[in-house]
């Protein structure tokens, strides 16, 4: 599916989001043409959502749901939220890179050192 997404962003914004995106969702684009036929591999391989010929599976938002939520019961409604949220992240970051924002070296690193100040004393990240 193909949404259209006007964008009048910053640079500055897109920079946070470029940044927060890196940190949380673009390890695993997978290519899932050659998935495997079993019920969970099929089920993990199972496309999600399509952002400019970029294909997310239902892993990437696993992931993305254990990343933001852990690993406890949902409901409904926020699994719903969730999802919206994994879309326009990814609409977002595609935007960012269809105009070419990126984050230099520092700037990368700062976010970086900012989510860890975030994550209290004792805890581990997931």
């Amino acid at each position: 599916m193909r949404v259209p997404f006007p964008l009048s962003l910053t640079p500055a914004a897109f920079a946070a989001i470029l940044g927060f995106a890196f940190c949380t969702a673009c390890e695993s684009r997978e290519d899932t043409a050659g998935a495997s036929a079993s019920g969970s591999d099929k089920a993990a391989g199972r496309i999600v959502l399509e952002v400019e010929g970029t294909a997310y599976s239902n892993s990437d938002l696993d992931r993305f749901v254990r990343d933001n939520a852990g690993k406890g019961e949902l409901s409904a409604a926020s699994l719903s939220r969730l999802f919206d949220r994994f879309v326009e992240e990814e609409l977002l970051l595609a935007a960012a890179r269809g105009q070419g924002v990126t984050l230099t070296a520092e700037e990368e690193k700062a976010y970086v050192a900012k989510l860890a100040a975030e994550i209290p004393p004792g805890s581990t990240a997931r």
